[in-house]
């Protein structure tokens, strides 16, 4: 039995291996895929296939290595040469994959490319356009619905009887934005922040829902209804704001809003039709002036919904609720604070598994690079540590859809805290002192007694509950779990 079990073990070994160069692999081949369209170059060469044949033709396996070399060959096609695919500069953060999946789209493929592709003559049945080319794939279709002529933009392609029928989905995806939020924008002043074509599209919404006022903010006046970010004091009569630009758009998103809101005291709401962060630099402005906030998410949703009908007159649009609120889960991060003992990492680690995030303890990030407290005490500062902490706890804030147990004085950096708040839910672990006290081992370096102890949550209570977008106790793991989703669903735009 013992020979049985060492065969098994070693054959867990390879397949391990074999599932991450296939992986590996799988990659590769998209990448091909990718250079293939945009050259419009033939997906298939048969000629390749039989070269890699060669290679065992003389192995004693070479019939079955011939029967997995054909399932890997029809694979490698189908990655190769998606139906349906998003074309822009900058994908590697695209989540639109995962959407078309959740409305039950597989093998949406990635198109990343610096120029507007030669499609006309490519194999697809749906193509999906961001920025920066809306405007020329409107120019390039041989058809486009009423709707993408009104905005001179096309996000979303059609290929039918040899012909591009191009259409403007984010025109739907921004209505529904409106309505989801119940947002009435009848007879009211509009403030939009860009003239590219999203700023074109969310003006045609705003006019056909009979807005009384619009006028967009830009760097680079061209046309009457425009004016310069400058100026942006003389329209303090706004009730709503939206961004339509990529400005704070992850990775860059370290950046000042472009100005202050405080001085605009009719707002109903702000808009940012970006999604990564879920807060962007503008949202997080509203925020402090306690305005309404909306991220882009849901048009972003809302838009893929219209797409796949669209392509495949499936009716996805009754499932964007559904697919919306998924998202929130799937890229939130659940980021938990609290004092010292008081259970965050094996609360982290144990919601890890009931989310299915990954887990990663900022005490544990900073002992790989040998920065831990401890360490650091024998030779620098308590200010030299927080600092590197605030560092890595940056980087960490960036990711999207994990699960971060953070330090117990992480709370006293509120640079940091905006923003871990920027792609996270705030769970504040609230032990009581009297549990925490009893848990005190001497480990902690700014916690050895329990009269350390002591000052720490006098210092720190206040910062935790200011920060906490839920306070939970560290006991009933089901508990927290269903909050957090709840708040997600609810409290998350």
């Amino acid at each position: 039995m013992s020979d049985l079990n060492d065969y098994r073990k070693k054959i867990d070994e390879i397949d391990e291996k074999l599932i991450g160069l296939l992986g590996e692999r799988m990659k590769l081949v998209q990448g091909i895929g990718r250079l293939k369209i945009k050259n419009n170059l033939p997906i298939e060469s048969g000629s390749r296939e039989n070269e890699i044949m060669a290679r065992f033709q003389n192995d004693q396996y070479a019939r079955e290595l011939k029967d997995i070399y054909q399932m890997i060959f029809l694979t490698s096609k189908r990655l190769q040469k998606p139906d349906y695919y998003l074309v822009g500069k900058s994908l590697v953060y695209s989540v639109s994959p995962l959407i078309y999946q959740m409305f039950g789209l597989d093998g949406y493929g990635l198109l990343e490319t610096e120029v507007f592709p030669l499609i006309k003559d490519s194999e697809f049945r749906g193509i999906s356009i961001t920025n920066p080319f809306k405007n020329e794939a409107f120019l390039k279709c041989d058809e486009t619905t009423e709707t993408a002529k009104k905005t001179a933009a096309v996000n979303t392609i059609m290929k039918k009887n040899g012909r591009m029928i191009g259409e403007n989905t984010d025109y739907f995806g921004f209505s529904w934005l409106l309505d989801h939020h119940h947002l009435n924008v009848s007879q009211k002043k509009a403030l939009i922040i860009g003239n590219g074509a999203t700023s074109r599209t969310v003006e045609q919404v705003l006019k056909d829902r009979n807005c009384g006022e619009i006028v967009k903010l830009v760097r680079n006046v061209r046309n009457p209804d425009e004016i310069p970010l400058t100026d942006y004091q003389k329209q303090a009569n706004a009730d709503f704001l939206i961004n339509a630009t990529p400005y704070g758009t992850f990775p860059n998103d370290d950046v000042r809003p472009l100005f202050p809101l405080s001085e605009f005291p009719n707002l109903q709401a702000v808009i940012d039709v970006i999604y990564n962060p879920r807060v962007s630099p503008l949202l997080n402005e509203a925020r402090q002036n306690k305005l309404k906030a909306i991220s882009g998410l849901g048009m972003l949703v809302a838009q893929a919904a219209f797409s796949l009908k669209f392509w495949t007159g499936k009716d996805a649009v009754s499932q964007i609720e559904a697919v919306h609120s998924a998202m929130k889960r799937r890229l939130a991060n659940i980021v938990l604070i609290g004092m010292p003992y008081s259970g965050k990492s094996t609360i982290g680690k144990q919601l890890s598994g009931l989310l299915n995030k990954p887990f990663f303890d900022g005490d544990a990030e900073l002992e790989k690079i040998g920065f831990d407290l401890p360490t650091v005490l024998k030779t620098q500062t308590v200010e030299a540590f927080r600092q590197k902490e605030a560092k890595v706890m940056s980087e960490l804030a960036k990711k999207q859809g994990i699960v971060l147990a953070t330090g117990g004085g992480i709370v006293l950096n509120p640079e940091v805290m905006k923003r871990l708040g920027n792609n996270g839910l705030i769970v504040f672990v609230n032990t009581p002192l009297s549990l925490l006290k009893e848990r005190v081992d001497g480990t902690r370096p700014l916690s050895k007694t329990v009269g350390e102890l002591e000052d720490l949550f006098i210092q720190r209570i206040m910062l935790y509950h200011k920060y906490a977008d839920l306070v939970v106790n560290e006991n009933d793991l089901p508990k927290i779990t269903e909050k957090i989703n709840e708040h997600l669903d609810h409290q998350w735009s």
